[in-house]
């Protein structure tokens, strides 16, 4: 699944989901957007006792980058009455299903000297483990903070 900036609207990218499994249990699921709008949707669902017992281990991440002292949040995340827009800097997202691997890139303004942001998200088959990559493209010094949850209520 390969999806443009045109396809990555809070509407229809909300409502287009992707899955990543590990063959023995664990999983790792979420929308286009990174928005876990389903119980179940998680960056690292591991079974305790393989493949049953799953538990959310990593349920999302929020990152946010500094440029020139400007912080950017490149997460989305939506509630009852309010919609971050971490989205809108999203240019494209490919999910790899050969290499079980989910392409993010993120576009910000160019004048601050950033030609993108990619994530890429891989579950390790035999160590249930999430992996992220992020390759930064800029000449200034921006400074990267992700946060990460591992849990959310019931």
């Amino acid at each position: 699944m390969k999806l443009s900036k045109k396809q990555l609207d809070i509407k229809s990218g909300v409502e287009k989901e992707w899955i990543i499994t590990n063959g023995i249990g664990g999983y790792a699921s979420s929308t286009v957007l990174g928005v876990n709008t389903r119980r179940y949707h998680g960056l690292l669902v591991a079974p305790l006792k393989p493949p049953a017992m799953r538990n959310l281990i990593l349920s999302k991440l929020d990152e946010s980058i500094y440029i020139e002292d400007e912080k950017y949040d490149l997460y989305t995340n939506m509630c009852e009455n309010y919609i971050s827009e971490g989205y809108k800097y999203l240019d494209s997202f490919e999910n790899i299903m050969k290499s079980k691997e989910n392409n993010i890139n993120s576009e910000l303004d160019k004048s601050l000297a950033v030609d993108g942001f990619a994530m890429i998200e891989d579950l390790l088959a035999q160590n249930l483990a999430e992996h992220m990559t992020y390759q930064l493209v800029d000449k200034s010094r921006p400074r990267f903070i992700v946060k990460m949850y591992n849990n959310r209520g019931k």
